[in-house]
């Protein structure tokens, strides 16, 4: 975001540095005048420099009062990406920073214009007004050129990510998401310092929220998707020599009561789910996913067969095989997933899911109350339903989305203006010449056609460079990028058609404008 902040300010760079090599022509009368009366050169690049500098500062100065209000809108459309508490200000520092960016932009626009102006001959320029004009225009269209070829880049950054956005929104997440509400708890280790004292009261918890009307069933998980919690182990498996130290696969492992996967909706594809019988004192059961179960025992049953955790010596016997689900980002790669039985390994820390028949929300203060009354006492937190983890797992990919696509749009404006500026300034210098032609017979139609030939050829040359540019740049995306690849034709296309038609929209206005010249006005303006 910092980097599309950047390529903005320097197209603007670019536009301003265009309009005053256009300035500079209409001063070079003036600046003859200065020369011829003693001004060297350093005095007439200062003069320039401190107009270039004026210019940029009023514009920091604005954009510092706009800064104000789009602090507000970022902190409000940040509020569900932005850790808790993280404020969103205007304070010194940034003002100081704004500034002193303004002061190097000045110079960084108004450098090239003024050595240019300082650099010519003082005989050229009291002999013609437009003397040298060939270099600057060579030099107005290489800045269009930039612009365009920075514009392009952002414009496909940008499209790539809302690509990958909308490749995100419509991922296979393994679980439905409707009707779908979580909480979570913690019990006092002082109160419950057993693991029988623990999964006493979970038992109690779960049969009184599954008596909850409205409740279509319930279920205990240590770790509830796309929350941020989540328990990572290295696996071992029997019967096959143990991995090097550190190399061993590492497994995300859940704690789940029976219920769970239908809870959820994650198809069971093999064996059994977890059950009532799976207790304490009964053999350790575990359900594998279809990445763990694949992976491990390729071509093979994984029923049956055994894996440790970590340094827990129990052995666990694989009784079932479910879907792949999401646990910690929707464009996580597929996980390793173990679910083990909450009775045989309880833990003081849990999250509840609950499928309702309506609107999980209006059932959560029933839940709570079906939790307090197992234990009055017992805190609850973090009520949300699916949908909302969803749509916070989105969040921050959306709210970047947003910010490159703004920046996009602007610093297409930013090229289209910088084009139609180069274009509309060369017609004016060129007024007579359209006059001889139009009055030897040249047809409007063949004039426009003559002028946006021009002007898409700068265009032609900003894709070809914008293209290259854009192929480096996705690179840097790859991390943020998921379903789509840095160089997703589709995107490339659509990004460079676009730039084209607008482009092409700001050629033909200064065109058709020059298409309509009175020969006899423009020969005598002359």
């Amino acid at each position: 975001v910092f980097a599309a902040v950047g390529l903005v300010l320097l197209i603007a760079c670019a536009n301003v540095a265009n309009l005053l090599l256009a300035r500079g022509t209409t001063q070079q009368r003036e600046l003859s005048v200065r020369a011829a009366l003693g001004a060297g050169r350093g005095r007439i690049v200062r003069q320039l420099l401190t107009e270039s500098i004026a210019l940029s500062l009023i514009g920091g100065a604005a954009g510092l009062a706009l800064a104000l209000g789009g602090t507000k809108w970022l902190a409000t459309a940040g509020a569900n990406v932005l850790p808790p508490g993280f404020d969103i200000r205007m304070n010194p520092a940034v003002v100081l920073f704004a500034l002193g960016l303004s002061l190097a932009s000045g110079i960084l626009f108004g450098i090239a214009p003024a050595w240019r102006a300082s650099r010519a001959q003082l005989h050229d320029m009291l002999r013609t007004r437009s003397g040298g004009a060939s270099e600057r225009g060579r030099t107005r269209n290489a800045l269009v050129v930039a612009q365009l070829a920075l514009s392009l880049t952002l414009l496909t950054c940008a499209g790539l990510l809302t690509r990958s956005l909308m490749k995100l929104q419509h991922v296979d997440t393994g679980f439905d998401a409707t009707n779908l509400m979580t909480m979570q708890l913690r019990l006092p280790p002082t109160k419950y310092d057993t693991p029988e004292k623990i999964w006493a009261i979970f038992q109690q918890m779960i049969a009184e929220i599954r008596a909850v009307p409205g409740v279509e069933s319930a279920a205990l998980v240590r770790a509830f998707p796309l929350t941020g919690n989540g328990e990572t182990m290295p696996l071992t498996v029997d019967g096959q020599p143990p991995a090097p130290a550190g190399q061993a696969p590492s497994v995300q492992l859940n704690t789940v009561t029976s219920g769970y996967f239908a809870t959820m909706r994650i198809p069971r594809l093999a064996g059994r789910d977890i059950s009532d019988v799976d207790r304490a004192d009964s053999p350790p059961v575990v359900i594998v996913n279809t990445e763990l179960a694949q992976r491990t025992w390729p071509g093979q049953s994984a029923l049956g067969k055994r894996i440790q955790f970590g340094g827990d010596p129990r052995w666990w016997t694989v009784v079932g095989v479910v879907g792949a689900a999401k646990q910690f980002a929707l464009n996580e790669t597929p996980l390793l997933q173990a679910y083990i039985a909450h009775a045989q390994r309880p833990q003081i820390f849990t999250a509840i899911a609950v499928r309702t028949t309506g609107d999980p929300l209006h059932l959560a203060n029933a839940v709570r109350d079906a939790i307090w009354r197992a234990d009055r006492d017992q805190p609850v937190w973090s009520v949300r339903t699916m949908s909302q983890l969803l749509d916070s797992a989105v969040g921050s990919p959306r709210m970047i989305v947003n910010l490159m696509a703004g920046f996009a749009v602007v610093a297409l404006l930013l090229a289209a203006i910088g084009i139609y500026g180069v274009l509309s300034y060369t017609m004016a210098q060129r007024t007579h010449e359209m006059g001889i032609r139009m009055a030897l017979g040249a047809e409007a139609q063949r004039v426009v056609w003559m002028i946006v030939r021009e002007g898409m050829a700068l265009v032609g040359v900003a894709v070809a460079l914008g293209t290259v540019a854009s192929l480096g740049a996705a690179r840097l995306l790859r991390a943020q990028l998921f379903g789509v690849g840095t160089s997703d034709p589709l995107t490339f296309i659509v990004v460079a058609t676009l730039l084209s038609a607008v482009a092409l929209a700001a050629c033909y206005l200064p065109a058709r404008r020059a298409s309509r010249v009175d020969p006899t006005e423009a020969m005598r303006t002359e």
